[in-house]
């Protein structure tokens, strides 16, 4: 179940990330700073991404929970 809403939830935060990632390679690009385009750029918009996808992932899931247990019991909140 939690691998289901992580997937879900990265598959929602992929535009944020690919706009974050072209962001800033345009902002590189214009600045001319080659030099700051490494790997460590790549694994902090990962990791950027990837801490993202957790933070959100238990809202989505509880969210589906408190859905189900509501249709379950029938009784209004």
């Amino acid at each position: 179940m939690f691998a289901t809403a992580y997937l879900a939830t990265l598959r929602r935060m992929l535009p944020v990330f690919l706009g974050a990632a072209l962001s800033s390679l345009l902002a590189l690009w214009w600045s001319n700073a080659a030099s700051l385009a490494t790997p460590a750029i790549w694994l902090a918009l990962l990791a950027t991404y990837l801490l993202c996808a957790l933070l959100f992932t238990p809202l989505a899931r509880q969210n589906r929970q408190l859905a189900t247990r509501h249709v379950r019991h029938g009784k209004p909140r």
